[in-house]
């Protein structure tokens, strides 16, 4: 279909030229070189006049007249029509900087600008957070050696500017690639005007029309350029301005170069070349390179997520590949029709000639003609010129009325395209919006489900606390309701031994005391005997109880004899682990202080270093510098001859003049801009160095903090142990107590006891040494990340540090250099006549 709208605009252009009246121009596309998509639609322009001054209230003219409605005569060429096929220019130097390494350098640092999801066309893309973006509006154009480069205003624009493509799904998102350029648009121009739109990765990629940028021609190079735009009539824009196919070529790369300098010329644009800055185009130095490949390196590492993306981006990138390996046919078979039409365009201009030359010859001979034979014959071969004439105009006239068919018919297919083109958009707009939403319905679930994972966690830890504590209360409150219940059990059985011996005491003093009238004398003896009965038995009592208090009196200073050598077998231990605690904290600190040492000889080493390679490019700037102060002044020696004819002429003075004014403009803008920009860059800088001082404070509590928290576990330690000792010491007496209190315990339930309460001392000893194992492996992990913490700020500030040194230097030698070019200025307007 592109192809027809091709054959028919050119055969137009070459074989209807126009008559007296309106000049109708017709422009056609042509697509351009590989990896640069643009639309191919056919557009009919006529010679607009010039538009307001304010773009916002400018009315477009009316729609141009149908081209077929043309007379046969003499074409009248316009002031100025674009070339219809790409044009090419080679470019000499390489572009300063690097290219970035990877795409996952894009993935990390766009995240924070917006969201990424994958497409089904274009893979993963880049969705700014502001859903009514529009690419390339918030900035300005500078041009270069490597053509029109834009100037991202945009925090994220270093990238989406001049890497990978701006692609339309109802709305623009960004699919990334590698390859560097100085802007991914397409451009059409016109009489007056100027407009740019962005790139997709194929030939029909669809560009609403109102997301064109439109602006006069003269103010396609202010930095405000964003306030010029034209906000009212876009498709006209687009209707009434012509593509243009111009590219810059270095080795096998191929950048949009945008106006040629004829057309900046025609419309009078001063669009002086301007030197090629890294920061303003998006491209690495060594350092920024070096450090984005070892963020990839670092990002790759044991990353399902990232590996997932690059195999996506894989395919993605073999699909793209196919799709413009059939357009490169495409093109191939276009330019042989493009060929075949120029051919039949040269037959039609011979033919045309042709025909003016027999008519020539005939008026000649007509006027040399004397006889009436001759002027017969004459006749008949005007007869016959003008039945060829005939003829051929009614050929053309069906290929004319065949083109116009085929033309609306082509019209209608490209309505119906736009029409499907605008229902799958529609499609895939609800599909993106379910997508997007199935995300969020999916991570909202993960964050609910994680949450809930670790509120159950946390209820399982302090579930299994609660536990913990209410057994061991349970052991506490058992053992005493034990202890309890083996001093009722004693004091019963004593109390029930008493009240038997006493009732038996009763009944034989009441046996006695019945027959004591009987037995007085019997009774005598008996008591006698009684006596010496019971002084025996008292005194084998005594003697029973007293081995008994010697034995329990040996035991328990065996057992605190072993209660003593474990509590300093535990003190010994104690000593031993803080000694080698100490130890420990002795050798981490030499090691820490031996890194820093290094580090700080690494650090002299790479000062040393960058110290060297500043030197290098200062005497590299030197020599360039020297190098553009002799190209100003051969170019203000041209300049001044130039102006010295110039001044031979009225029209040369106004000119001068305009100059005058225009160069005291843009002087003027040049000083207000350095002025905010040094205005920018101190405000940076003390921004900087507050960042700096901010993070220096923060780092100061955070260590303060570290030290206060150690200082909390050192005491909290302490105190446990204190605690520990003084509930060991405790129980250690109140269990002494016990064991002197219970005299009358059976001396089986008493080794079964003093068994049971060193089982559990054993157990609670283990638990005492786990609790500290534990206390020590969490103190361990706290000191880790804390270093690990320390050592991240650390990194950081020193980035930063050198970050605001390094643009410090920058600023210096931008400032020197417009200081010099500001000397030499004025140098040069002293020099002149």
């Amino acid at each position: 279909m592109r192809m027809r709208k091709w054959l028919f605009t050119l055969l137009l252009t070459g074989g209807c030229p126009a008559g007296t009246g309106t000049t109708t121009v017709v422009y056609s596309t042509n697509p351009p070189p590989a990896h640069h998509g643009t639309t191919t639609t056919t557009y009919t322009t006529t010679t607009n006049p010039a538009p307001p001054s304010d773009p916002v209230t400018y009315t477009p003219p009316p729609p141009p007249s149908d081209p077929y409605e043309v007379n046969v005569g003499v074409a009248v060429e316009p002031a100025y029509v674009p070339p219809l096929t790409p044009t090419y220019t080679d470019v000499t130097t390489d572009p300063s900087g690097d290219e970035v390494p990877d795409l996952d350098v894009f993935y990390d640092e766009l995240e924070q600008f917006g969201s990424w999801y994958d497409d089904r066309t274009y893979g993963f893309v880049f969705a700014p957070s502001t859903t009514n973006y529009v690419p390339y509006s918030n900035g300005y154009w500078k041009n270069t050696e490597y053509g029109f480069t834009w100037v991202s205003a945009d925090p994220f624009g270093w990238a989406t500017d001049h890497y990978g493509r701006w692609v339309w799904v109802n709305r623009w998102v960004w699919a990334p690639d590698t390859t560097w350029g100085p802007a991914w648009v397409q451009w059409r121009v016109g009489d007056g005007w100027c407009g740019w739109a962005p790139a997709g990765y194929t030939d029909d990629a669809y560009v609403p029309d109102e997301q064109w940028r439109f602006v006069p021609a003269a103010k396609l190079m202010v930095r405000d350029v964003k306030t010029h735009y034209a906000t009212s009539a876009l498709p006209t824009f687009v209707k009434n301005t012509a593509p243009v196919h111009r590219y810059n070529r270095f080795k096998k790369a191929v950048w949009v170069a945008g106006p040629d300098d004829e057309w900046l010329k025609h419309q009078r644009v001063q669009a002086q070349r301007e030197r090629f800055e890294i920061k303003d185009s998006g491209r690495y130095d060594k350092e920024q390179r070096k450090a984005a490949e070892t963020r990839v390196r670092d990002h790759r590492k044991d990353n399902r997520e990232w590996e997932a993306r690059r195999r996506r981006d894989q395919q993605v990138r073999k699909d793209l590949e196919a799709k413009q390996r059939q357009q490169e046919l495409e093109r191939k078979k276009l330019e042989a029709d493009y060929k075949r039409l120029d051919d039949e365009r040269r037959r039609q201009a011979d033919e045309q000639r042709r025909f003016a030359e027999r008519q020539r010859q005939w008026d000649e001979q007509q006027k040399a003609a004397k006889d009436e034979a001759a002027r017969r014959k004459l006749e008949e071969e005007k007869r016959k010129l003008e039945e060829d004439r005939r003829r051929y105009e009614e050929q053309r006239k069906k290929d004319i009325e065949a083109d116009k068919r085929r033309r609306d018919e082509d019209r209608r297919k490209k309505d119906e395209l736009a029409r499907r083109q605008q229902l799958e958009l529609e499609k895939r707009r609800v599909e993106d919006q379910r997508r997007a939403d199935e995300e969020k319905r999916k991570k909202a679930e993960w964050e609910a489900k994680k949450l809930a994972d670790e509120a159950k966690k946390k209820d399982e830890y302090d579930r299994k606390q609660r536990a913990e504590e209410d057994k061991r209360k349970a052991e506490e409150l058992k053992k005493a309701e034990w202890d309890r219940k083996q001093k009722d059990e004693a004091d019963k059985k004593r109390l029930a031994e008493e009240a038997r011996k006493k009732d038996e005491y009763d009944r034989k003093l009441a046996a006695e005391e019945r027959k004591k009238a009987e037995e007085l004398k019997k009774a005598e003896w008996d008591r006698k005997q009684k006596d010496e009965a019971d002084k025996k038995r008292l005194a084998e009592e005594a003697r029973k109880k007293d081995e008994y208090d010697r034995k329990q009196r040996a035991e328990d200073e065996k057992k605190a004899e072993a209660e003593k050598r474990r509590l300093a077998e535990e003190a010994r231990k104690k000593d031993e682990y803080d000694r080698k605690q100490r130890a420990e904290d002795e050798k981490k600190a030499e090691a820490e202080k031996r890194r820093l040492a290094e580090e700080a000889r690494k650090k002299d080493e790479y000062d040393r270093k960058q110290r060297a390679e500043d030197e290098k490019k200062a005497e590299a700037e030197k020599r360039r510098l020297a190098e553009e102060a002799r190209k100003k002044d051969e170019y203000d020696r041209k300049q001044r001859a130039e102006d010295e004819k110039r001044r031979l002429a009225d029209e040369a003075k106004k000119k001068d003049e305009y100059d005058r004014k225009q160069k005291a403009d843009e002087q003027r803008k040049a000083e207000e801009e350095k002025r905010k920009k040094l205005d920018e860059d101190q405000r940076k800088k003390a921004e900087e160095q507050r960042r700096y001082q901010e993070e220096e404070r923060k780092k100061k509590e955070a260590d303060e903090a570290a030290k206060r928290a150690q200082e909390d576990e050192r005491r909290k330690k302490e105190e446990y142990d204190r605690k520990q000792k003084a509930d060991e010491q405790r129980k250690a007496e109140e269990e002494k107590r016990k064991k002197l209190d219970e005299d009358q315990r059976k001396k089986a339930e008493e080794q079964r006891r003093y068994q049971e309460e060193e089982r559990k001392k054993k157990e609670a000893d283990e638990a005492a040494k786990r609790a500290q194992e534990d206390e020590r492996r969490k103190k361990e992990e706290y000191d880790r990340k804390q270093k690990a913490d320390d050592a991240a700020k650390k990194a950081q500030a020193d980035a930063a540090a050198k970050k605001a040194e390094e643009d410090k230097k920058r600023a210096d030698d931008q400032k020197r250099r417009d200081d010099e070019a500001k000397r030499k200025a004025e140098e040069g307007k002293r020099r002149r006549p």
